[in-house]
């Protein structure tokens, strides 16, 4: 998949939406990973937020409390 932490971040997004919260987490996983890796520099702080803030409210959805 893309190396870009926005496009895996709404296509986790997307997935979530249609219901398959499996695929949606994965690539949230994937978006944070990947963002995890940049500098602080290179990471727009909106993007950041965004993902953190969609990635743990759909793990608490599914009980993924550990991984939040």
């Amino acid at each position: 998949m893309s190396g870009d932490a926005n496009l895996l971040m709404n296509l986790g997004l997307e997935h979530v939406r249609s219901g398959d919260m499996t695929a949606g987490l994965r690539h949230y996983s994937e978006a944070f990973r990947l963002m995890s890796g940049q500098s602080a520099s290179e990471v727009v702080p909106e993007l950041r937020e965004v993902l953190l803030t969609q990635f743990t409210s759909q793990l608490y959805k599914v009980r993924g409390h550990e991984e939040s």
